[in-house]
């Protein structure tokens, strides 16, 4: 989400919807198989519901209502790690600061995709994003999206072709997308030990949420704790990137 921290480029674009098919809509245009990987809803942190949930689950994405007593927590999480500084991110994660106003659900979507390990096709534009990424830092990565006309196309076509009445550019965005993946941990390699990741384009980078044991009930533990219960406010949904169920029929 673009907040007050973010460093803005001038750049601004209208909001994309924050619903799976628009986010397969994104992505397959981008490069992903979405036949192989897709984005589907949760429609609830309760276990029978996250039963249903598809797996494997390779990234989640949080939507949350823009609160106040949301973004002072996470403010506070960001001046500790500036001073006292975090468990080690593994350096394989990529994160990307946002400067492209409104661009919330296409990082969403970026750093879910960027960090799942998927194999894109060679000629695919994710596939050479993610190459260009290596190597460079969440600002550097900036300014490859600031200067992508793919991506602008991209982000247009799904923001333009949801269900709802097409938001404008002035239109404020009331929500904020916080995306969760699995590293490796830094500190024990080779052991197959692994963390949560959260990644945001308008924090200052990416953030360690501790021990994973199970990806998809740890990270909607996380949720509850963290965003759910800080806030009377009930406008928050839940989308994974998941593998596609295997198809016996053929």
């Amino acid at each position: 989400m673009s907040s007050g921290h973010s460093m803005s480029s001038g750049i601004k674009w209208i909001p994309i919807e924050g619903n799976p098919d628009v986010m397969n809509q994104w992505a397959k245009k981008a490069g992903l198989d979405t036949s192989l990987f897709s984005f589907t809803d949760v429609y609830g942190l309760e276990p029978d519901l996250l039963a249903m949930v598809p797996r494997p689950v390779k990234a989640i994405i949080l939507l949350s209502p823009w609160q106040p007593e949301l973004r002072g927590p996470r403010d506070q999480e960001d001046l500790h790690i500036q001073h006292h500084g975090q468990y080690p991110i593994d350096p394989s994660v990529i994160w990307i600061k946002q400067t492209i106003g409104n661009a919330c659900g296409t990082m969403g979507v970026l750093h879910a995709l960027l960090n799942s390990h998927i194999p894109f096709g060679h000629d695919t534009w994710l596939y050479q994003l993610a190459n260009e990424c290596k190597g460079k830092d969440g600002y550097e990565r900036a300014k490859i999206l600031e200067s992508s006309n793919t991506l602008a196309e991209i982000h247009h076509e799904a923001a333009t072709g949801g269900q709802s009445i097409t938001p404008q550019l002035e239109d404020k965005v009331e929500f904020g997308y916080t995306c969760f993946v699995e590293a490796p941990d830094p500190s024990a390699p080779g052991n197959g030990k692994t963390r949560i990741i959260e990644l945001d384009g308008g924090r200052n980078g990416p953030v360690d949420k501790g021990d994973c044991r199970s990806f998809l009930e740890d990270v909607t533990s996380i949720i509850q704790e963290k965003f759910i219960k800080l806030t009377e406010n009930a406008g928050f949904s839940v989308i994974a990137l998941v593998g596609a169920p295997a198809d016996n029929s053929k």
